[in-house]
């Protein structure tokens, strides 16, 4: 039985309704997500989503914020051994199971500023990452790196985009750009599929 809004504290409910919308917007585009079956499947009265998010946009924006905010706290909280090669390549395959997000995200930039300022905020941490990555590199290849890089990885989280994913993209051009000196061991970086959930 859906719960009463006064049974259980304010934040514990957007936690979980934004759990529930992550779930939900992973499976398929968030254009085919009901308000309505959110607050089902969150357990909470239908139209409750409404009471801590104004839209569709708002619940969305607010779950690609999350999205970056626990991929920034993954990340810091890698081996201080960790390369800065394996520090993306990690934040990438984290990524994965929200590549629909994202798309769904890109589907929206052009008619709605609050996704574009969290899908904005994502690229600042994304971009961090990249140049981190490169920083051994010469100025002006750094440059053009981190624009096919970025490049990459919006392309792959494009609407019916169903080509190799941005983890394989910029590991490409990575294992062949960097230093072998700055690769993990074996000279090679960590494969996109091992050891992690994948890549985004």
């Amino acid at each position: 039985m859906p719960k009463n809004r006064q049974e259980i504290p304010r934040e514990e409910r957007i936690l979980g309704i934004l759990d529930v919308a992550a779930e939900l917007f992973a499976e398929r585009d968030a254009s085919e997500v009901a308000m309505a079956e959110v607050a089902r499947r969150a357990g909470v009265r239908s139209g409750a989503v409404y009471w801590y998010f104004d839209s569709k946009d708002h619940l969305l924006a607010a779950v690609l914020r999350r999205l970056t905010e626990t991929g920034a706290e993954r990340i810091a909280a890698l081996a201080q051994d960790t390369t800065p090669q394996q520090r993306l390549i990690q934040y990438l395959a984290e990524m994965r199971p929200m590549r629909t997000v994202h798309a769904s995200a890109h589907a929206r930039l052009s008619s709605s500023p609050v996704v574009a300022e969290a899908h904005e905020l994502l690229m600042r941490q994304l971009h961090s990452l990249i140049q981190a990555a490169l920083e051994e590199r010469p100025t002006e290849e750094r440059h053009l790196l981190a624009g096919l890089m970025t490049s990459s990885f919006e392309g792959a989280n494009q609407p019916g985009y169903d080509g190799p994913s941005a983890t394989e993209l910029i590991t490409f051009v990575l294992e062949r750009m960097v230093p072998a000196s700055a690769a993990v061991p074996g000279d090679r970086l960590p494969n996109a599929e091992a050891g992690v959930a994948g890549s985004s």
